[in-house]
């Protein structure tokens, strides 16, 4: 009883002082007490509130006292046997003014520390002055008494059961106020709006309120809000746990269990342990006089052991770099325990490299560290380095940062082309494609060429890229080529000894288009020319019965699987097969063979001459008989010096029946003689003459000319003959250019 009237009287002293303003700071609250008290006294009215003289440990704690005020004030900050905070934590952040501290002596009694108004940075004074002070106390984690510690959760909000299992983990149950006295330091706590649950409840037997270790709680207990229409409790069975409800100061109302609320967790400190979550779960926690003191694992600081002594970190974790480009990495670095070395390491353990830093000290907590990989190369696509950081004064723990490079795979963006495959490389362009045999080219986008030994003519073969006769055709004729004719033993021989060099001299049957086909009765190639059914240069499979097969040529290694003496056989144009592509190297019509005007036509590497009518022969070197299609009637001669067409046009006769109303019929003759003369009755002998009835000449129709001069006849219902020049404007007849 004695004991309680004291700590009763002790407590009201000390409660007296009110602090000017106050601000929350992590889980602390610091109070400004602006009444100027000497050291001692100072750390006594702390005390006195379950707190102690402001800690400054860090730079965000620097700036939270300034923020609540500006003055000089008395801080932790105290030597006895060296600086420590309270007499109780080692000193690692320093904030000292140049030159500061002084040597400490009785004489001066300069063992406390001030925080200046100026900037907030220390000096050591005589502890017998007089400053303002703050002091500091934790927000969840209180000590009552050296007997309980309490933990005031406001956030996440819990029901009643939710908030008993909550304080369970931590080896806490939630609170029972046995006590005014316990009472009354809770109420000093609470600042927030929210509600908390403690262990009292009536769970068990309506009416029969308990807390949480069965003792009874007395519903006549002063505690109890009295409304004026009735006093809690008085909820019935629908309201049957005990609340501290802030609307009414606290006081206690039954409430219903399912809502949510804060809470406050208790724990029996009698032994001296307060629990390691005092301490963040990071540290050991005894009671210290009034207060708890964490004893920090190796690395960890601060009044709860929230603080790492070092951290590092970098902006990424990760990092895309392309082969043979270098990799900055820079590292942020806060130590409050001197210079640290960085080692860095593969995620096998093998070293890379490391560094130290130079510039940290207690004051001057800050630096950065940066890590250049030039040229970057590695032969995985993803490689971890491990960058780990310990203390140069003491190795007895240490931070690891890791960042993951990533090199893109460049087989991801599928490069290789014509079904080629990819692998990854070190060397640029960083990915190797192994390519079909029918491709080459650092992607496999060329295709593979032979060329002859007359070097006039290139062959593609190609047995994977299965196509029909007439894909194949296309293929080839978008090569600039056409399906290839083995026209020569030789030609079959390169092509052979090539197919054995891509895709080798013995394996299962293969088979390729080639350029023949059957045509009524008779195999011509492509060219047109005769396909030879004997003789040494047919390789018709000798049980292949080409007289009364149909279709397209294959050459294949059928029957005997030889691929140095392949044969011919014939199968449908649909069936997919691998091809042969013959392309010429030279331009094989230049200059032309063909003769009386004959143009040649080049298809693959062979070519032809197209002769003029009148003509025939491979060069169009003979001439056949002479016909007329001349007809008694008026003829109409038109010819001018100036056309001398050496390609093909257009020959409009546009208008033409309109113009000349008593047309009948119209003959187009075509000749080879460049001028004609117009006095000279007798025709010259025609090379192809045309009809209108074939041609159904009409308005806006034309027809193709391909030869110098077009003579026009027309016959008309008058007998008489007249020869008549007509110019282009007359008549409006126009050449036009198709090339």
């Amino acid at each position: 009883m004695w004991f309680l009237l004291i700590w009763i009287s002790l407590f009201s002293l000390t409660q007296s002082q009110t602090p000017e303003s106050t601000s929350d700071f992590r889980n602390y609250r610091l109070e400004l007490f602006e009444e100027g008290k000497r050291y001692d006294d100072a750390r006594t009215v702390c005390e006195g509130r379950n707190a102690w003289l402001v800690e400054i440990k860090d730079e965000e704690t620097q700036d939270a006292v300034r923020q609540l005020t500006e003055y000089t004030i008395w801080i932790g900050l105290h030597h006895d046997k060296g600086w420590k905070w309270n007499n109780i934590y080692e000193l690692h952040y320093a904030n000292w003014v140049p030159g500061r501290p002084g040597t400490v002596s009785d004489s001066f009694n300069n063992f406390c520390v001030t925080s200046r108004s100026s900037d907030g940075k220390w000096m050591n004074y005589d502890c017998g002055l007089g400053y303002r002070y703050v002091c500091q106390s934790d927000r969840t984690w209180i000590n009552f008494n050296n007997e309980l510690t309490l933990q005031i959760i406001t956030s996440p909000v819990k029901t009643f059961f939710e908030s008993q299992q909550s304080c369970a983990k931590n080896g806490s149950t939630l609170v029972e106020i046995k006590t005014n006295a316990l009472e009354i330091f809770i109420n000093q706590k609470l600042s927030d709006s929210n509600n908390f649950w403690t262990s009292g409840s009536d769970l068990e037997e309506e009416g029969s309120w308990k807390w949480g270790d069965g003792t009874a709680i007395d519903i006549n207990d002063d505690n109890w809000e009295k409304w004026s229409g009735g006093n809690e409790p008085n909820g019935g069975k629908i309201e049957n746990c005990l609340i501290k409800y802030a609307s009414v100061n606290y006081k206690w109302v039954d409430y219903d269990c399912n809502q949510l609320s804060g809470y406050i967790c208790q724990r029996d400190v009698s032994s001296g342990d307060c629990g390691r979550d005092v301490c963040s779960g990071k540290g050991t926690c005894q009671l210290h006089e009034d207060r708890y003191k964490c004893t920090c694992d190796a690395g960890y600081f601060g009044t709860k052991c929230e603080k790492d002594l070092l951290t590092i970190s970098t902006s990424s974790a990760k990092y895309n770099i392309e082969q043979g480009q270098s990799l900055t990495v820079k590292f942020n670095i806060t130590s409050y325990d001197g210079n640290i070395n960085i080692r860095v390491s593969t995620n096998d353990n093998s070293s890379v490299t490391s560094k130290s830093t130079t510039a940290i000290t207690s004051n001057t907590v800050l630096t950065t560290l940066s890590f250049t990989f030039n040229p970057f190369g590695v032969n995985s696509k993803t490689r971890i380095y491990n960058f780990t950081a310990t203390p140069v004064s003491a190795a007895s723990y240490s931070r690891v940062a890791t960042i993951t490079v990533v090199n893109p795979d460049q087989c991801d963006s599928s490069p290789c082309t014509s079904r080629g495959n990819c692998t990854y490389s070190l060397e640029s362009p960083y990915y190797k494609c192994t390519c079909q045999s029918a491709y080459t080219g650092t992607s496999c986008e060329k295709r593979r060429f032979i060329i002859n030994t007359a070097k006039n003519c290139k062959y593609h073969i190609n047995l994977y890229d299965k196509k029909s006769f007439a894909d194949a055709n296309s293929t080839c004729k978008e090569l600039g080529g056409a399906v290839a004719m083995m026209k020569t033993t030789e030609i079959q021989a390169l092509a052979e000894s090539q197919i054995i060099t891509q895709y080798g001299a013995t394996g299962p049957t293969i088979l390729f288009w080639i350029g023949g086909y059957k045509v009524n009765t008779s195999w011509i190639w492509v060219d047109g020319t005769v396909v030879p059914t004997t003789g040494e240069d047919s390789k018709w499979s000798s049980w292949f019965d080409n007289t009364t097969k149909q279709g397209e040529m294959v050459l294949s290694s059928h029957p005997d699987r030889s691929r140095n003496s392949m044969r011919w056989f014939a199968t449908e144009n649909n069936a997919q097969q691998g091809y042969i592509c013959e392309i010429a190297a030279i331009d094989r019509c230049s200059p032309s063979p063909c003769l009386n005007s004959g143009s040649c036509i080049q298809i693959g590497c062979q070519r032809k001459c197209k002769c003029m009518w009148g003509y025939t022969g491979e060069n169009c070197e003979t001439r056949i008989s002479q016909i007329s299609c001349f007809q008694s009637g008026i003829s109409i001669l038109w010819n001018q010096e100036k056309h001398k067409f050496e390609s093909v046009y257009k020959l409009y006769l546009e208008d033409l029946m309109s113009k000349t109303s008593k047309v009948t019929n119209v003959q187009i003759l075509l000749t080879n003689e460049p001028t004609i003369n117009i006095g000279n009755v007798s025709e010259p002998s025609p090379i192809h003459c045309f009809s209108s009835t074939r041609l159904s000449i009409s308005p806006n129709k034309y027809i193709l000319v391909d030869l110098w001069v077009a003579r026009i006849r027309m016959s008309l219902k008058s007998v008489a003959k007249v020869y008549h020049i007509f110019d282009e404007s007359k008549l409006n007849l126009e050449f036009v250019d198709l090339t």
